[in-house]
């Protein structure tokens, strides 16, 4: 298990014994479906079994580690929406290695094995010299390392056997995380009577800020009509995405809307910092039929005519109406009378 520690998302590894096959999973602890769980998706699927899965946020790829009989096989992956292989690394250690872990130096990603023994090594049959000590966890033991590489035990709970191994977490400079923006209006793609669609912008980051992992975007949408909601998004409805695209519901027919767009990420919000906003987007709703004529009654105005009067629609969800009168015969009962007499 890994975690993207940046864009915060959980990388995972499922081992089928059946196929020989490992699969890579993520979830993103940021991002939500519409009904609020956070959303898992398929990475890829690996015809090895998997021992260990690192995450490198800043060059925007995950390694994958296997390690048997002494045979180790490193694979850097790219974490984009188009899985690929990039690299293969093969070597052959000395010791048994019991996991690995990646640390940073200036943000330059390094992988370290933790041998069984205790002992560290980087890259492959390297000792270890380590500038600050690093602690992991080695068969339930919580262990600290020296600045020559040995391995000193800190404590022996076995409640450390639930955790994996605590590594240096760097982050890039926060404006990098929190300062985005658009710089173009959301597309309007469909317009009904009752609702309203948009394709909302791609998020922009500062340009001095090279950072391969963000995290999700959060859109906010403040709407409403163009007599109550205004700038300031007071007396605004407002929805939150994920996605680029999302649906404005529950509108009123004929009526002229206008919409706020609002984008932020995790790190934004949690300094409450206020990107700048796009819009307005004005956009009319088309008319609808409306409600039922009222009052409705009818006068006899000749033999052959008569003179149907009523009330117009209270809610006319357009500028013009019209009225179709139809006319039909009522069917008549023939009935037969029968008249008494008393004797």
């Amino acid at each position: 298990m890994a975690v993207d520690w940046i864009s915060r998302i959980l990388y995972w590894i499922e081992y089928n014994s059946i196929s020989k096959t490992s699969t890579v999973r993520k979830m993103d602890l940021t991002a939500k479906d519409s009904i609020g769980h956070e959303l898992t998706q398929f990475v890829a699927k690996i015809n090895r079994k998997i021992d260990d899965i690192h995450v490198d946020p800043f060059s925007g790829t995950f390694v994958t580690v296997q390690y048997k009989n002494r045979k180790v096989v490193i694979i850097t992956h790219n974490m984009s929406l188009h899985y690929q292989e990039l690299s293969t690394e093969y070597c052959t250690v000395k010791q048994d290695i019991c996991s690995s872990i990646m640390t940073y130096d200036n943000m330059k990603p390094e992988l370290i094995f933790i041998n069984c023994d205790g002992s560290l090594m980087k890259s492959c049959n390297r000792t270890m010299v380590m500038e600050e000590t690093l602690t992991f966890i080695l068969n339930g033991n919580l262990m600290s390392t020296d600045k020559k590489g040995s391995a000193n035990l800190i404590q022996n709970e076995t409640v450390y056997k639930a955790l994996s191994i605590v590594g240096t977490q760097p982050y890039p400079n926060i404006s990098c995380l929190s300062s985005l923006s658009i710089n173009y209006k959301a597309v309007i793609t469909t317009i009904s009577s009752y609702f309203v669609e948009l394709k909302l912008p791609l998020p922009v980051y500062s340009l001095n800020c090279k950072v391969s992992s963000l995290p999700s975007v959060i859109y906010t949408v403040h709407y409403g009509s163009v007599s109550s909601c205004n700038d300031s998004y007071l007396n605004c409805d407002t929805v939150k995405v994920h996605t680029t695209n999302t649906r404005l519901s529950n509108l009123t027919p004929n009526t002229e809307y206008v919409a706020y767009v609002v984008v932020s990420n995790f790190f934004s919000e949690k300094m409450s910092k206020r990107n700048s906003g796009y819009g307005p987007i004005t956009v009319k709703t088309k008319p609808a039929a409306p409600s039922s004529v009222r009052n409705i009654s009818a006068t006899i105005a000749s033999p052959t005519s008569i003179k149907v009067f009523w009330k117009e629609p209270e809610i006319k969800y357009g500028s013009f109406i019209k009225y179709r009168v139809s006319v039909e015969a009522a069917a008549v009962e023939e009935r037969k009378t029968v008249t008494k007499k008393e004797v």
